[in-house]
């Protein structure tokens, strides 16, 4: 049998990087955002991209010469004089595309791939969702009536457009491409176009678009179009309006055209700071494996550690021993509870790494409170509260293992072995076999080590599509900025008024 007798740690894996999510808690938060923004992505941020990418369908021969379009719009906004202040933030290509070749041509392809901007994370599902770019056949570039509408608008003449064996072009064939670029605003028939791709008021797509697709993506988006105003324009105070509504706080009252999205936001905020809290515990934990490299596997010493700035001084760093339901009843009912604390770990987190592991601590005790007065079962995303299970953690399933009685101590405990190591663990290996991501840090002989000593990783709270939402809107001229921050314009008070006359049918 060998000298070995039970259990023992094998050689720790080396870690791969890349990884985004080291707890296993995104998904369920991007089930939420793709069923209340259905056809937007975190990447599509520019509301134009779907007038080129309209423009490249309607005239591209064959997929080959799609391609060629597509660099020709590249390199022209690399090459085109912007108007003072403008950016070209968001032009997917131009880090693998080379401008110009050893004679001075502009380069339109070369042998190895290029970056596409109708690859999976960036706008080609999203052209297909919303009804800009039909198939790819052997029978050509398919594209769809709204499409070839949107195209006509591009003032780019035929005989400027490049051809399919256009490998390499002077400079000034392509420059009137640039009319396509980002520090262009849409003009006014553009600009109707991009805001009926978006909502959809007028050309409904049949029942399966509208229950699915289109009817939640215009609500939501009119939704948060109803509930910006100066000081509330960012995606954290967004989301904790739309839970402060649910909670009975706050003075913000959605149209009751809106409940359903709004219900649906409260429980993607709750998500989102639930998310933010957990990783804390896990970030926090690495840091002091790097600053104190207890020996042995109990996490006793971590937890004392945490808990020595438990002074009880006020309600983010109560006495570690007061039980949970102490904690939770000397919590103000207030508006912006989740946000408050959300901020209090990000400006300690660095410094002071201890206190932000008791605030995530005590958010993640009023979290598993409140999800059981969240639940509603006549809601239409009703299903929302319970999804994660059995690898992403649901909220349903997460209060339930908040014990009443158990100490604030307990509590630390719990959550460090639970979710720091044990889920980091069960997580990392899933995605290890794969060749996704790692270990973050390992057990030893000498006690739990990190895989890479220097790094000190930040708590992710995940994607929404609230930023993405907020810079189309903007784009298209519904919002503004100002000094107060981002605001309603004529125009976005008028699609929202359409909105509310026909938010359309579940």
């Amino acid at each position: 049998m060998g000298d070995f007798f039970g259990p023992f740690w094998l050689d720790r894996p080396s870690i791969h990087s890349g990884g985004v999510d080291h707890l296993g808690l995104r998904q369920p938060g991007l089930n939420m955002a793709d069923a209340l923004l259905p056809g937007i992505t975190n990447t599509t941020e520019h509301a134009r991209y779907y007038t080129v990418i309209a423009w490249m369908y309607r005239n591209a021969k064959s997929l080959s010469h799609l391609r060629i379009l597509e660099s020709a719009f590249v390199q022209a906004t690399r090459l085109h004089s912007h108007e003072e202040g403008a950016s070209i933030r968001g032009v997917v290509g131009t880090r693998s595309l080379p401008v110009r070749d050893e004679n001075h041509m502009v380069v339109l392809k070369t042998e190895s791939d290029i970056v596409s901007v109708l690859d999976a994370a960036f706008y080609g599902p999203s052209a297909k969702t919303l009804g800009v770019a039909g198939p790819i056949s052997r029978n050509g570039i398919g594209y769809t009536s709204l499409a070839r509408r949107l195209a006509e608008k591009v003032e780019i003449s035929e005989r400027d457009i490049p051809n399919r064996d256009d490998i390499r072009v002077k400079a000034s064939s392509i420059e009137p491409i640039s009319w396509l670029c980002f520090c262009r605003s849409p003009g006014k028939s553009e600009r109707k176009l991009l805001e009926e791709i978006f909502f959809r008021t007028n050309e409904r797509r049949g029942e399966r678009y509208e229950k699915h697709i289109d009817g939640p993506r215009r609500r939501s988006m009119a939704l948060i179009l109803h509930a910006i105003e100066p000081g509330v324009d960012d995606e954290p105070l967004l989301l904790q309006r739309f839970l402060d509504w649910r909670m009975g706080w706050g003075k913000y009252q959605p149209p009751e055209e809106f409940f359903e999205e709004a219900y649906g936001f409260a429980i993607l905020a709750l998500r989102w700071f639930f998310r933010h809290a957990l990783e804390t515990v896990w970030a926090v934990f690495g840091r002091l494996i790097a600053d104190y490299a207890f020996t042995g596997h109990d996490v006793a010493p971590y937890v004392d550690v945490i808990l020595l700035k438990a002074l009880g001084e006020r309600d983010w760093l109560p006495r570690s021993c007061a039980t949970t339901e102490e904690i939770y009843s000397d919590l103000k009912e207030k508006p912006g509870l989740e946000f408050d604390g959300y901020k209090l770990i990000e400006d300690c987190l660095d410094d002071e790494p201890e206190k932000a592991a008791i605030i995530a601590a005590v958010q993640l005790i009023s979290i598993g409170k409140r999800i059981n007065n969240l639940l509603d079962e006549s809601r239409y995303y009703r299903l929302f509260p319970s999804l994660g299970d059995p690898f992403w953690v649901s909220m349903t399933t997460f209060a339930k293992q908040l014990g009443i009685e158990i100490s604030f101590r307990e509590w630390v405990r719990h959550l460090i072995e639970r979710y720091a190591i044990g889920q980091h663990f069960f997580t990392a290996a899933r995605k290890w076999s794969d060749g996704i991501d790692g270990f973050f840090f390992h057990p030893t002989d000498e006690g739990y080590k990190l895989a890479s000593p220097n790094l000190r990783w930040r708590p992710d709270p995940g994607p929404t599509k609230i930023t993405a939402s907020l810079s189309l809107m903007k784009e298209i001229g519904l919002i503004e900025d100002s000094d107060q921050g981002l605001q309603k314009k004529d125009i976005g008070t008028e699609i929202l008024g359409h909105v509310l006359k026909d938010p359309g049918d579940r």
